[in-house]
């Protein structure tokens, strides 16, 4: 087991309030890598994200339960803590837009590798950022090993799809 803290870019937050949702792209997650922390309501992940500064990139639906919905969290995690990057995901297209270009847009149905290409590039994003504020020179490293990635993406492992209705009936 490897006994080191993780880095902010390993470290994601999934926000779903669907639970059989939210294990399937948290597991999904954990194998690609990730540390995953998971939370059902937008509430709920403005209080893991207060008490916990080692998150680099959050994954959120948009329709939630709650006072504040998916876009809404994302605006104001992006004014609180702008450096963590920020997956959005809907079944209902029209959120695109309402994301306004700020954050990258997955949308539902969607299958492993699509979760794991755009959190792996969000986590990229994030690494930069913290270089480029500490004036290292990862920067560079960061794109080239976003190039790799997307060279590399043909070769992954099949994951499984995160739609729920399709799980079920392959008996998940």
């Amino acid at each position: 087991m490897d006994a080191r803290p993780p880095k902010s870019h390993d470290v994601v937050l999934v926000v779903e309030d669907e639970p059989f949702t939210r294990i399937m792209a948290a597991n999904v997650l954990s194998s690609a890598g990730f540390v995953v922390l998971e939370a059902g309501s937008a509430g709920e992940a403005l209080t893991i994200l207060e008490a916990n500064e080692d998150v680099g990139v959050v994954f959120t639906d948009v329709e939630m339960p709650g006072a504040l919905d998916g876009l809404e969290l994302a605006r104001h995690i992006g004014e609180r803590w702008p450096s963590i990057s920020i997956v959005v995901c809907s079944g209902h297209v029209s959120h695109m837009a309402r994301a306004e270009g700020k954050y990258r847009f997955l949308p539902k149905p969607y299958a492993g590798p699509a979760v794991v290409r755009q959190i792996r590039e969000s986590a990229l994003k994030t690494l930069a950022r913290e270089e480029r504020r500490s004036g290292g020179d990862r920067a560079l490293i960061c794109r080239t090993d976003l190039s790799r990635l997307h060279r590399e993406e043909g070769q992954q492992k099949p994951q499984p799809d995160l739609d729920p209705a399709k799980a079920s009936q392959h008996g998940v």
